[in-house]
């Protein structure tokens, strides 16, 4: 009859653990437990340090996982409680869909009527306006306030693009400038470096002061583009009552 020498081996280990098992819950509970007991248990149980870290190691890694299940089913919990809610707002919202499509079914044919009607109204509102609807003193009193309404505008937008260009012609000269004044530097007595100098200086004032008044006249532009398009709106409102 052969020898199982691995099966004693393993059930000599085994019982080797189970020995130890009492200490290793207590040290991985946190247990301040004596050296010196560890080491009377190990020596009656005939297990090392290492067979002990392990079963401590096993413990640990198993707490860890049935904390693990235990947070999930906490979770799972209040997932469930969330879809029940979610699912029971989709309910309502799909009872308010069959009542929607009742409702638009009931007046459809009522609402076809009065959509065509508010499409008459609408191309009558603006055919008010038509000059053919208008008497001749209206029809020139509102082309003259439309095209100052135009013209208004037409300044502003001008005046904002000129401003731009105010701005990177303004850039070009510093930069300008301030090559100028560096060779100036270099140069002292060269009389053409430093009336190159002197002309950016002119040209950076010059263009700063256009820019300035450029900046104040904007809002003014904008301010008449504003009370311009707000007379034609005025005029449009008489002739369409």
């Amino acid at each position: 009859m052969g020898i199982d020498v691995v099966g004693m081996l393993r059930g000599r280990k085994q019982a080797r653990a189970a020995g130890i098992e009492e200490l290793a819950k207590r040290l991985a509970a946190g247990e301040a437990v004596p050296p010196e007991e560890i080491e009377v248990i190990l020596d009656r149980t005939g297990c090392d340090g290492e067979e002990l870290q392990e079963r401590i190691d096993a413990i640990e890694r198993r707490a860890e996982l049935l904390a693990a299940v235990s947070r999930g089913n906490a979770a799972q919990a209040k997932l469930d409680k969330i879809d029940a809610e979610a699912g029971a707002a989709w309910d309502a919202v799909a009872v308010a869909q069959r009542k929607h499509a009742a409702v638009l079914a009931r007046h459809a044919d009522e609402r076809r009527i009065l959509q065509q009607a508010v499409d008459a109204a609408n191309r009558a509102h603006n055919e008010l306006l038509d000059p053919a609807n208008l008497s001749p003193a209206d029809a020139a009193r509102l082309a003259d306030a439309r095209k100052a309404a135009g013209d208004a505008a037409r300044a502003a937008e001008q005046a904002r693009h000129g401003m731009r260009d105010l701005r990177m012609s303004l850039e070009r000269a510093e930069r300008e400038h301030v090559d100028a004044v560096e060779q100036a530097r270099l140069h002292r007595s060269n009389a053409d470096i430093q009336d190159r100098k002197a002309r950016s200086e002119n040209a950076v004032n010059a263009r700063s002061q256009r820019l300035k008044d450029a900046e104040a006249e904007l809002p003014i532009l904008q301010a008449a583009a504003d009370k311009a398009q707000a007379a034609v709106e005025a005029i449009e409102a008489e002739l369409r009552r």
